[in-house]
């Protein structure tokens, strides 16, 4: 019996094939993501699917190279470094946001530091343009860049209020409804990395 290489369907390509899996896993999440049923989506032998990119652990890492590029074809806006970094945490904190499933997978296959280092390059490279020292502008762009990641965990659990009933004696009625009520993630976030940003560009 003859074991040739199945061909691949004339004008399918490894960019369709990718694009597909990225609209499952957004919209079904990592888990849905089969060879099986990602051909069915195409309209194809599951073969040809293998043909052009390899395993399922190869589909995965094509995933998150293809949202990399996606963040890495962003240029920073602002007219200050300062300004500029901001945007770039605040790109980073989106690109998870807008795309759960994906930084789940990239995160699932250890891949999650590929999927922002494009904008933590850059991000470095202003911070260090500015007149920080090399490692010092590393160190910063990772507080920042830690900021997102917890910030944005919390914000896509999206978690009940920690604790019903009145505010405690020593908490005003306003603080204890930031401490408790999870629907301020914007306002947390910028009182994060501006926290960070007043430290890495003292002058402003």
């Amino acid at each position: 019996m003859s074991s040739r290489k199945p061909h691949p369907r004339a004008g399918l390509d490894r960019d369709e094939i990718v694009a597909e899996a990225i609209r499952i896993v957004e919209s079904e999440g990592s888990a849905a993501l089969t060879m099986r049923q990602l051909s069915a989506r195409l309209g194809v032998n599951p073969n040809t699917v293998y043909w052009h990119v390899g395993n399922r652990e190869s589909l995965l890492s094509a995933i998150v190279a293809q949202k990399a590029d996606e963040i890495a074809g962003v240029q920073l806006k602002g007219s200050t470094p300062r300004a500029r970094v901001a945007d770039g945490v605040h790109r980073a904190r989106a690109a998870i946001v807008e795309s759960p499933s994906i930084a789940v997978l990239a995160s699932e296959i250890g891949a999650e530091h590929l999927l922002i280092r494009p904008l933590a390059v850059a991000i470095t490279s202003e911070i260090e343009a500015a007149g920080a020292d090399g490692l010092d502008a590393g160190i910063a762009t990772v507080s920042l860049l830690a900021v997102v990641a917890g910030l944005t965990t919390v914000e896509l659990r999206r978690p009940q209020r920690a604790a019903d009933g009145p505010a405690p004696e020593a908490l005003s009625d306003g603080a204890w409804q930031g401490l408790t009520d999870f629907d301020h993630h914007d306002a947390a976030f910028d009182v994060a990395i501006y926290a960070i940003l007043d430290a890495v560009f003292p002058s402003g």
